[in-house]
């Protein structure tokens, strides 16, 4: 009922006894709600066009707010877009892991310290490759949905072949045409993959939001001058970087699948990588400029 509605009657009725008040409340809603019901039908019909099809009443206002975009979800990189073939890449084992089984299946804490240095390893290499083919390091990688895989799971929905570095090149074809050999290098690199349990490669879970902090540095990690030694800049932007990968597991609880152990161990092995030995993944690579190392490989032999 509408407050002018409901004054009405108490105006009107304030002599009755209360009786006969209430008798004249009831019958005041029935009416007002049946007063309501008609006219907004009435209305209803009135908006109808002759051939029956509905228009919109003139009482509609025009929403002018912006069209609410919604980004498809991502279970292991795109899922709800066309999955993108990728280019074969040679698997190499891991010579300076305690096996160079394969099929083994890593922990958390080997996969993620990996995707920490291999990411800085990729800047030097990316430095590298600049000098020698004058492409700018800035147009030579991109962010986006890995190009290249060097093998699949084979072992079922539960384990996945997860990129180790979630990287493109910008244009392939720019860099094969100037000098193959690195960019076989680069790809091989790209393509790389540690067999992983699903749950650490799920776009909503942890290895989703690893790849957006690879995205998120990547244009200024790919800023670092390996050719000098470490300095301010440098070391302040790479502690960032740490602290983004920590943060991911300090703030994840235990979620199902996942035992605390795993969390723990992971955190306390990139905590005790200092920013010197971070740096020096990519320093050593690009003094040594061993291009003929296996770049497919996680080694740190020459490291």
């Amino acid at each position: 009922m509408d407050l002018a509605t409901g004054k009405t009657l108490s105006v009107l009725f304030c002599g009755c006894s209360p009786i006969c008040f209430g008798i004249a409340v009831i019958v005041g809603v029935g009416g007002y709600v049946a007063y309501k019901t008609i006219t907004s039908g009435s209305s209803g019909q009135q908006s109808e066009s002759p051939k029956g099809t509905s228009q919109p009443s003139k009482d509609n206002t025009k929403n002018t707010s912006p069209k609410k975009t919604t980004k498809p979800s991502d279970k292991d990189g795109e899922e709800n877009q066309k999955r993108l073939k990728r280019a074969k890449t040679p698997v190499a084992p891991d010579e300076s892991s305690d096996t160079t089984d394969m099929r083994k299946v890593r922990s958390l804490m080997y996969h993620f310290k990996k995707r920490l240095t291999r990411f800085v390893r990729l800047s030097a290499m990316a430095q590298y490759i600049s000098e020698q083919t004058s492409i700018r390091r800035d147009k030579l990688l991109c962010t986006g949905k890995s190009q290249y895989q060097d093998r699949n799971s084979g072992m079922g929905q539960t384990v996945h072949a997860s990129h180790v570095v979630r990287v493109q090149i910008n244009n392939a074809e720019l860099l094969k045409s100037r000098n193959a050999e690195l960019f076989e290098m680069l790809k091989n690199f790209l393509g790389h993959t540690h067999l992983m349990p699903r749950y650490a490669n799920e776009w909503n879970g942890v290895g989703g939001r690893i790849d957006r902090i690879q995205e998120d540095f990547l244009e200024e990690i790919n800023t670092i001058d390996f050719s000098r030694p470490l300095n301010t800049q440098v070391r302040d932007m790479l502690q960032r970087l740490k602290d983004e990968f920590l943060k991911v597991f300090k703030s994840l609880g235990v979620p199902k699948n996942i035992e605390l152990m795993e969390i723990v161990e992971v955190i306390e092995t990139i905590d005790e990588i200092s920013i010197e030995e971070l740096f020096k993944k990519g320093k050593s690579w690009y003094d040594n400029k061993n291009k003929n190392e296996q770049h497919n490989s996680d080694s740190d032999a020459s490291i």
